[in-house]
C-alpha cells in the first residue's frame, strides 16, 4: 500500500518539463525513513527505485525537485527494529548530451530515520547504477 503526493506546477528546463518537488509516502509501520532526493534534469526527469534490505519499496519513482532546490521528500514507513538495514537507491535512466548542462543526474541529499539524521547519507549518481547506505533503526518514542 502506498500513497503518492500531488505534483504541482511545472517549469521548463532545457526543453525538459520538470515537475516541482513531490512528497511521496510508501509502506506502513511505526518507523519513518525519509529520503531527500533531487535531480539535474535533461530530456526528462531522473527515475529511480528505493529498496530496504534488497526489497524494493513501491514502484519506480520520478524525481521532481531540481538539485539545490530543497529536494523531494520520500517517506518510507516500516517496522525496522533495532538492527542495521541497507537502503539502496538505484538510478535508472542516466542521460548525457555532451556537456555538464546537458546531463541527467540523481542526488540523495540526505536521509533521516525517526527524525534522526543518518550521517554520511549523501550521494550523487552521475551514471545509471546504485548507491547504498547503512541505517540503524531506533524505537520511535511517543
Amino acid at each position: 500500500m502506498f500513497k503518492t503526493g500531488a505534483v504541482a506546477a511545472r517549469e521548463e528546463v532545457d526543453d525538459t518539463v520538470v515537475p516541482d518537488a513531490v512528497t511521496t509516502t510508501l509502506g506502513s509501520g511505526s518507523d519513518t525513513l525519509v529520503l531527500k532526493i533531487s535531480q539535474e534534469a535533461y530530456q526528462g526527469s531522473a527515475q529511480y527505485t528505493v529498496a530496504v534490505d534488497g526489497k524494493q519499496i513501491g514502484d519506480t519513482q520520478t524525481a521532481g525537485a531540481l538539485y539545490g532546490s530543497g529536494g523531494d521528500t520520500i517517506t518510507l514507513l516500516g517496522d525496522f527494529g533495532a538492527d542495521a538495514h541497507t537502503v539502496t537507491v538505484t538510478f535508472l535512466n542516466d542521460a548525457w548530451g555532451g556537456s555538464a548542462d546537458k546531463d541527467r543526474n540523481l542526488h540523495v541529499d540526505g536521509i533521516t530515520l525517526n527524525d534522526t539524521e543518518v550521517e554520511g547519507a549523501v550521494a550523487t549518481l552521475g551514471t545509471t547504477g546504485s548507491t547504498s547506505f547503512t541505517v540503524k533503526a531506533a524505537t520511535r518514542t511517543a
